[in-house]
């Protein structure tokens, strides 16, 4: 085991996922709500949320893979082989930047998906597994609305009112009749404060 994680492979990845960071425009980052959540901070994490009974975790707001690897890294230490590992990223070249650092662990996971796209639309819930997930381990970014306003960027973001429509809508369909009522009132309450938005929908992958 201690070959494989002084492997230049894993290097390589972990070190291209850092020149990238670096290159990334800080008006950018700010709109985006990218603060990257850093190897160390994700290994400590890991250690405490991995052991043999988790099997498939999920990311909904990847970054470019810090929680992911470390997950994957815990997992291995452990000899624990994983059904899926799954990100999502709402920022396509940063998706990519994950997809290519995650891929040192294809042979450590059945399946190992990285998809782009908003973890709040319906259409990427689809591919979340109907079970739910062992592990639910991400760091949600906090955007200004102000900022959301001000910056024009090439992906749209969600209003309040959007996302209270597609929480609602993964809500039909992943949720059982008797504690929807539940889940629907949470959404309702959902902030719209001018301050920030802090996106906390995942809760729903549980």
């Amino acid at each position: 085991m201690s070959d494989l994680l002084s492997s230049s492979q894993i290097s390589d990845a972990r070190s291209r996922a850092a020149r990238y960071e670096g290159t990334l425009e800080p008006g950018r980052r700010k709109a985006l709500g990218q603060f990257f959540t850093g190897l160390p901070l994700s290994r400590l994490l890991a250690a405490v949320a991995i052991d043999n009974a988790v099997s498939t975790v999920i990311d909904p707001m990847a970054g470019h893979g810090d929680l992911l690897d470390a997950v994957a890294e815990r997992a291995a230490l452990g000899n624990n082989h994983m059904e899926r590992l799954q990100a999502i990223e709402i920022d396509p070249p940063t998706a990519e930047v994950c997809r290519l650092r995650l891929r040192i662990w294809d042979h450590l996971v059945n399946d190992l998906l990285v998809d782009d796209g908003d973890a709040f639309d319906p259409r990427a819930a689809s591919a979340y597994l109907a079970k739910g997930y062992d592990l639910v381990i991400t760091n949600p970014p906090y955007v200004r609305y102000q900022t959301l306003a001000a910056q024009n960027i090439d992906i749209p973001q969600l209003s309040p009112d959007s996302i209270r429509r597609h929480l609602g809508e993964i809500v039909g369909a992943r949720v059982a009749p008797e504690e929807s009522r539940i889940w629907r009132t949470i959404i309702e309450r959902y902030s719209d404060s001018p301050i920030f938005r802090c996106p906390h929908g995942y809760c729903l992958l549980h």
